[in-house]
């Protein structure tokens, strides 16, 4: 049975904080970013799949103990692999989901209801993105007809190729909120949407 568009909120530290291991040692600012994000993303009323380090997964869960989301340990993850092979994992992990919607945690000044809009365009859309003054923001959702194509993400090149290849539906929200993230990367989806799409169409660890 499919459920709803699935948030995948990604916690990717940064290079400094790759040899953390100790939940002690993890930054406070950090992870006071990843509650954040999943209050954001329980309050949506969507599944929520965390994918960060193993230390922090142990910290989330204590404070999220009676809520229920699916977890992925970035351990073993070498630190070029990044954010494609993270949202990759949180994919698979969610295979039954109606559509993923990628969300970085250092995106803290996100209005509640950006996800559910999103989320609300994935029935009818591939992809769909926020913008704000038509700007293009994060965070970015896929349709469930992506997931073979998603699985297979190893690189930011492989997620801009991706992006460019399908037809997307840009949301206009009052949302500033949206392109205030972490990954200037991501900037260059400047093309989302502008690049006539010749592509046929694709077919398609719980805590409680």
């Amino acid at each position: 049975m499919d459920t709803p568009p699935t948030v995948i909120i990604l916690a990717l530290p940064d290079a400094d904080q790759r040899h953390v291991k100790a939940t002690a040692d993890a930054p406070a600012w950090w992870m006071h970013g990843v509650v954040t994000q999943m209050q954001r993303a329980f309050d949506s009323q969507l599944p929520v799949v965390l994918v960060a380090p193993a230390h922090m997964l142990i910290a989330a869960k204590r404070w999220a103990a009676h809520r229920e989301f699916m977890t992925v340990s970035l351990d073993g993850f070498a630190p070029a692999e990044g954010l494609c092979v993270a949202l990759s994992a949180g994919v698979q992990t969610s295979a039954m989901a109606q559509g993923w919607i990628m969300l970085p945690v250092g995106m803290a000044m996100l209005q509640p209801g950006t996800l559910q809009a999103i989320s609300q365009q994935l029935g009818q859309h591939l992809i769909a993105y926020p913008t704000y003054n038509n700007q293009q923001g994060l965070p970015i959702g896929f349709g469930k007809e992506l997931f073979s194509e998603l699985i297979q993400l190893r690189s930011t090149r492989d997620l801009l190729r991706l992006i460019n290849r399908y037809p997307s539906q840009a949301v206009e929200l009052q949302d500033p909120g949206v392109l205030m993230h972490p990954w200037r990367v991501m900037a260059s989806i400047g093309a989302i949407g502008s690049i006539p799409s010749q592509a046929p169409l694709p077919h398609r660890s719980m805590h409680k």
